[in-house]
């Protein structure tokens, strides 16, 4: 079965990482709904889970009606329940408080931070460089890779679709060869 958004029967909106796999919860701004769906698509491939906002239906009637408290319990719900968190940062970003947020208490659980920064990204809050920075196609592959210790070994076989689909869905918007010199970071 192909990696999923679980969630705890007992618990509405709360994910489960897989039993012996890694869960990646997924942060981005809502205007850039679409690339998050996409990347979260592409890692489900793997047989890797996601955690998606958009796809925690409790969390998304408790924003509907302006639930903060229970925004917040969501997310740090999910937060839990994952491994690894993967921000999508783009000029969007910016004018976000929730992907830093979600970014803060990532760290502060424990959990293997990397953010995606697009192509037209040239200055960064300098505090995201205590994550990984994926802002290459080069060093998104690396990170995927990363993930192959967390996967089941008849997963592992799916690594290489799950990089061939990365490079052609990613390429619009994620720069082949950037070095992160090019980034410029902000305090």
């Amino acid at each position: 079965m192909a990696g999923r958004n679980l969630f705890h029967e007992s618990q509405p909106g709360i994910k489960m990482a897989g039993a012996s796999g890694p869960c990646v919860f997924i942060a981005h701004r809502k205007k850039d709904r679409d690339k998050a769906v996409e990347v979260g698509r592409i890692i489900k491939t793997a047989d890797i889970d996601i955690y998606l906002d958009e796809d925690d239906k409790p969390l998304q009637v408790a924003d509907a009606v302006k639930d903060h408290q229970k925004v917040v319990e969501y997310i740090e719900a999910g937060l839990s329940k994952s491994t690894h968190f993967l921000g999508v940062i783009t000029d969007n970003t910016v004018g976000s408080w929730w992907v830093p947020f979600e970014f803060g208490m990532a760290k502060n659980v424990g959990l293997a931070c990397a953010h995606l920064i697009t192509k037209e990204v040239k200055e960064l809050p300098s505090f995201i460089q205590v994550s990984r920075i994926l802002c290459n196609d080069g060093l998104v592959v690396a990170w995927v890779e990363s993930l192959r210790p967390f996967l089941k070994e008849a997963t592992t076989g799916k690594l290489n679709q799950v990089l061939t689909e990365l490079a052609v869905t990613l390429l619009p918007f994620l720069p082949q060869s950037r070095p992160l010199s090019d980034l410029k970071f902000v305090d």
